[in-house]
């Protein structure tokens, strides 16, 4: 994959730091707001409670959509939308290691029970630049 278009596509998801997350229950789509990071290898990592809809929804059908713009009011905004699978991780160390302070206003701390992270890896990513209708894509 072009190193170019990799961080064109992390500029695009980490400059807004909010995403659409789209899930499939019974071929019914559900869209919902997110905040996360994308790590160096384009996957997404975020907390979520552990009792959310999303999350059975998720252990269910893994697989999921984001769709990410730097300005979402805005036409000539470029925009990112990521097909990939999701995974839901109530193990310890894997919660002490994405915690973070601002996570406090929902959580009582990384031990807290229904504090959950979530990983979207992704299968293919389409990076639509201002007024294009043709994507440049990664597929992993």
């Amino acid at each position: 994959m072009a190193d170019n278009l990799k961080e064109k596509v992390k500029n695009v998801f980490n400059q807004f730091g909010l995403f659409i997350l789209s899930t499939s229950k019974d071929n019914i789509p559900r869209s919902r707001y997110m905040t996360g990071r994308m790590g160096d290898d384009l996957s997404i990592w975020g907390a979520t409670y552990s009792s959310s809809q999303k999350v059975s929804i998720i252990k269910n059908n893994p697989n999921v959509c984001c769709l990410s713009a730097i300005d979402p009011q805005k036409f000539d905004s470029p925009t990112v939308i990521m097909v990939g699978k999701a995974d839901i991780f109530d193990d310890p160390e894997i919660k002490r290691n994405n915690w973070r302070d601002g996570l406090r206003q929902f959580f009582t701390g990384p031990g807290d029970p229904n504090y959950a992270v979530y990983k979207i890896s992704p299968v293919k990513i389409e990076y639509y630049a201002p007024f294009s209708l043709k994507p440049e894509v990664i597929e992993l």
